[in-house]
Parts: structure tokens; C-alpha cells; sequence
């Protein structure tokens, strides 16, 4: 298996990204040079050996994580097991909270079990990855802004978080220690009608 080399790439995310140079995020597992058998030409295209790079997040550093509960049956089965029911202001705002934005992990990465908690868990969720600038935008317009999806880890420290929880302010950077991406950014066109599966009953 081979992995194109991240030069060539850049005009893509160029163009994603409102012409913000975005570079793919490849790190190499060592030095190569063009005429050993660690990487190929394929047309005008250099490729590397899969085995010689580490993939990194597809966003390594994103100005902000937003974490919402999307998904009425998630938050249905979250307040049952609390013995309470769906409340109404979930229906009319978006409730989130902020995740640590400075801790971001890559597919290939090893996330560090933080030493004040002993129920260190992740939740498997799908990330929305807002690639322009806007406000007081209508809901139909909502899915122009969206430059494309990926994986998201999100991880947590279940005990803690009871405990902020129980303060009243919400899941807390504490408790929330980081996040992991990708390995991939698929591209919203790729995918045009995922958007709408947050607005069907």
C-alpha cells in the first residue's frame, strides 16, 4: 500500500479550506530518497509505502471541539438510566459543551490514561468539520457551511465527570482530556446527504 505524497495534495485542501493552506497531515517514519524502494512515482505523483509514514489527525489543531447530543434516542437512554425523561429545552437549542481543542489525537496515536481517574472511556461519534465563517444562518443554509466529516474519539473520564456534573457547569476540560480524528476528512460532496440525518425524526 502506498500513500501520496503530501505536496501534491495541497491544491485539494486549498480549495476546501477558503484558500487557507491546509497541509495534509503526514509525518515520515524516517528519511527517503527518491531511488529506493520506499516510495514510487505513479504518473507526476510520488507515493509512499504506508509502512514509512504515521497519519496524524486530519485536523490537528482546530480553533474549537463543539460536542452536542444530536441524536434523541442518545439523550433518551441517558436520562433513563438517570430516571428522568427528555427535557423540553433540548428541543428548542443546541446543548454542547466545549472539548479540550489543545489535546488533539491521530488515528495511530497512543492516548495516555490520565492519572486521577480510574474509568477512562471513549465514545465513537461523527464529526462535522465547519470549513467557513458565519452567523445568524438559517437552518436551511446550516449544510453549506459544512467542509466535511471524519471519525472523532471522544474521550472521557467518567468518574470525574460525575462529579462536574454534579457542580452544575457541565462536562469540564478534566473530564474531558482530548479527542482523536480520522484518519480521514472525507469531503462534503462526497457524502450530500449526510447532513440531513440530524433533521429527520
Amino acid at each position: 500500500k502506498f500513500f501520496e505524497h503530501q505536496a501534491l495534495l495541497l491544491p485539494i485542501f486549498n480549495r476546501i479550506f477558503n484558500d487557507e493552506l491546509l497541509k495534509l497531515p503526514v509525518r515520515y517514519a524516517g528519511d527517503f530518497n527518491l531511488f529506493d524502494s520506499s516510495c514510487v512515482w505513479r504518473g507526476n505523483r510520488l507515493w509512499h509505502k504506508i509502512e514509512n509514514i504515521r497519519i496524524l489527525a486530519p485536523l490537528p489543531q482546530p480553533p474549537a471541539i463543539t460536542d452536542f447530543i444530536a441524536f434523541e434516542d442518545h439523550i433518551r437512554v441517558m436520562r433513563a438510566r438517570r430516571g428522568s425523561t427528555v427535557p423540553e429545552e433540548w428541543y428548542a437549542i443546541p446543548g454542547h459543551y466545549r472539548a479540550n481543542h489543545l489535546n488533539v489525537f491521530g488515528p495511530e496515536d497512543s492516548v495516555l490514561w490520565p492519572n486521577y481517574t480510574e474509568q477512562f472511556d471513549y465514545e465513537l461519534e461523527l464529526a462535522c468539520v465547519i470549513g467557513k465563517k458565519g452567523i445568524n444562518i438559517r437552518e436551511e443554509d446550516a449544510h453549506e457551511y459544512i467542509a466535511g466529516y471524519m471519525i472523532m474519539n471522544d474521550w472521557s473520564c467518567r468518574d470525574i465527570q460525575r462529579q462536574e456534573m454534579a457542580v452544575g457547569l457541565g462536562p469540564g476540560r478534566l473530564s474531558k482530556p482530548g479527542a482523536s480524528f480520522g484518519p480521514c476528512l472525507t469531503t462534503a460532496d462526497e457524502m450530500p446527504g449526510l447532513w440531513r440525518l440530524c433533521r429527520e425524526p
